[in-house]
């Protein structure tokens, strides 16, 4: 009897993992279609927290799942955010865009001393696509990502 209800434990646990919900399904449809290798999602209603999940996988080489804590490299995701992030800061006043980079980072090479933050915000600045020692193999520091190009010279 025990094997028994053990057996329907482990059936109906695979059932509702496989199928849990409308939710699931269509996240796992999505990054099959669109080759994503993992995502963890967070859902929030009316400020309470309904749903964490991970999908897929955060890290393929170890094969391990997304869960709560991990963390994602979001790239040029983040653009839109930070831009939207400094405009609150110069409509409160906190930060100008004609302020010049050195402001906020001094130690810039002498060529980037004309650099203001509308400069960056509008991809005018001069500064190369990617900075030199992106990789995304590995873990690398904000700074070291901002400090790789101030060898090269302006384009």
């Amino acid at each position: 009897m025990k094997g028994f209800i053990l057996a329907a434990g482990v059936v109906t646990l695979t059932v509702c993992s496989v199928h849990a919900d409308g939710v699931d399904d269509f996240v796992r449809a999505a990054i099959t279609r669109r080759h994503i290798p993992g995502v963890a999602i967070a859902v929030v209603k009316n400020g309470t927290v309904v749903r964490i999940a991970g999908y897929g996988l955060a890290d393929r080489e170890q094969n391990v799942v997304p869960g709560l804590h991990t963390v994602f490299r979001i790239g040029s995701l983040s653009k839109q955010f930070i831009a939207s992030g400094i405009m609150v800061l110069v409509q409160d006043r906190t930060i100008a865009l004609s302020d010049p980079v050195t402001t906020f980072i001094p130690e810039v090479p002498q060529t980037w001393r004309d650099i203001t933050i509308r400069h960056l915000l509008t991809h005018t600045a001069g500064l190369p696509r990617e900075a030199p020692a992106a990789d995304l193999t590995r873990a690398t520091a904000e700074i070291e990502l901002i400090r790789s190009p101030y060898r090269l010279p302006l384009q």
